[in-house]
């Protein structure tokens, strides 16, 4: 926003962009700022003299840099004829409509327009935005300080992981009320390194993140509905056609719809009934079919992990605290089925709790630029492990399954031995499907 006023082309960019800094460095309300006089300045001592409310008066200190930049200003209105900072194309002092309109402007330079904002919101978000050259950063903190203004029960939802991080900073920056609550959920089965990083979030944001206890942890949903294969959508149609003993075979879905009457959408998926390019196919795993046929499970397989532990305490959770923003770390750039259910950032809901994904249109190289600019510190799994993402410890759905497990054993041994008893199944099932997968490739080359 400073770059964009800066490099303004209208007469009066300077103004508009020392306005906007003024505040940013010093704290003062826009009132404040309109009613400034050059002779409150001290270049001397590098101090401004501020009038607050009530003729009430106090000094504040700038750094030399500013005030350098404030003396340039002041050279460029000399001959002085009105000792206002700030003054309009009649050489009066500027009025507080004209001051919002500054800001108004600013922001539909930067695309931001539409996001509001007062004092509040000048006073706290522009100190972290100076000098940040990511438009994504900048424009989702602005975002993301609308809707602290807007919502009052707020609930961000942290799982320790890079995505929660970054979200966790960006609502600490607009959130210097502490109205804000964060939770995680646990799933009964976490890294330790996830745990201690809560800690340390807590301790450097000076917040308190609410440990919330799934409704079934995923040990017992594994003994009781199953474990989890490839992944959500791939357990969860196999649950359905295992529930209606399903022989695993290959027949026309008309054919098999009439035996299994109680079960579509499920045969759609292994029939590819769902259109050529839909996700919704068993081809879009590649010979999963194949191997399934050749290799019936002799299992259960079900997602309900995932429902009882994390969704289900979720939805409680926010019923029980009448959240009416629930955030969430969705990123489109990381594709999957949880990614393409959303077309956007933001979701209104009448009947429950709007939500909002701070992150969605976040790039890789978005979240890096991000990390570097604010310092932020991953968890051990990433600074230390080198994991590239992390979810619920073991969890066979991750696409770098065996790799996350090799650091599991390395660097907790003790959860590594409960996530082979809990997911044994699983875990074989797995391997002998990447290795139908890996010979019949070697056989087609």
């Amino acid at each position: 926003m400073f770059k964009v006023a800066k490099e303004s082309k209208d007469d009066f960019a300077l103004r508009d962009y020392m306005f906007i800094k003024l505040i940013s460095n010093t704290g003062m309300r826009r009132s404040e700022a309109i009613g400034l006089n050059f002779d409150d300045i001290d270049f001397g001592k590098n101090t401004i003299k501020i009038r607050g409310k009530g003729k009430r008066e106090r000094i504040v200190p700038i750094n030399k840099d500013f005030s350098d930049e404030l003396f340039m200003y002041f050279q460029s209105r000399l001959p002085l004829k009105n000792k206002a900072v700030f003054i309009n194309n009649a050489g009066n002092r500027i009025n507080a409509a004209k001051a919002q309109k500054i800001f108004v402007n600013l922001l539909k330079k930067c695309g931001l327009d539409g996001q509001g904002g007062g004092d509040y919101m000048l006073n706290n978000i522009f100190q972290h935005i100076d000098n940040c050259k990511n438009y994504q950063a900048v424009k989702y903190l602005m975002v993301t300080n609308s809707k602290v203004q807007q919502y009052n029960n707020i609930v961000v939802s942290v799982s320790g992981g890079s995505d929660s991080d970054i979200m966790v900073d960006m609502f600490t920056k607009c959130d210097p009320d502490k109205k804000v609550k964060y939770v995680f959920f646990d799933t009964g089965l976490e890294f330790q390194a996830t745990k201690k990083h809560l800690e340390y979030l807590e301790k450097k944001y000076d917040i308190k993140i609410e440990r919330v206890k799934a409704i079934k942890s995923i040990p017992t949903c594994c003994r009781e509905y199953g474990q989890p294969f490839l992944s959500k959508q791939v357990s969860e149609f196999m649950s359905r056609l295992q529930r209606h003993n399903f022989k695993w075979e290959d027949r026309p879905f008309d054919e098999l719809y009439k035996e299994y009457p109680r079960c579509k959408s499920a045969l759609q998926w292994w029939c590819n009934e769902n259109g050529e390019k839909s996700a919704f196919n068993i081809n879009r795993k590649k010979l999963l079919k194949e191997f399934i046929i050749a290799n019936p499970p002799k299992f259960k397989i079900s997602n309900k992990c995932c429902q009882y532990a994390k969704k289900d305490a979720a939805k409680k959770f926010n019923k029980e605290n009448k959240t009416d923003l629930n955030v969430v770390g969705v990123r489109k750039a990381e594709g999957g089925v949880r990614a393409t259910r959303y077309k956007n950032c933001f979701d209104s809901k009448d009947d429950t709790y709007d939500e909002y994904r701070p992150l969605f249109f976040f790039t890789d190289k978005d979240k890096l630029e991000y990390k570097e600019h604010f310092n932020i510190k991953y968890s051990d799994c990433y600074e230390v492990w080198g994991m590239k993402r992390t979810g619920c410890a073991g969890c066979p759905y991750g696409t770098e399954l065996f790799n996350e497990l090799e650091l599991i054993k390395k660097y907790e041994p003790e959860l590594y031995k409960a996530v082979n008893n809990i997911f044994k199944d699983a875990y074989d099932y797995t391997r002998r499907y990447y290795e139908f997968r890996e010979k019949y490739e070697k056989q087609m080359a």
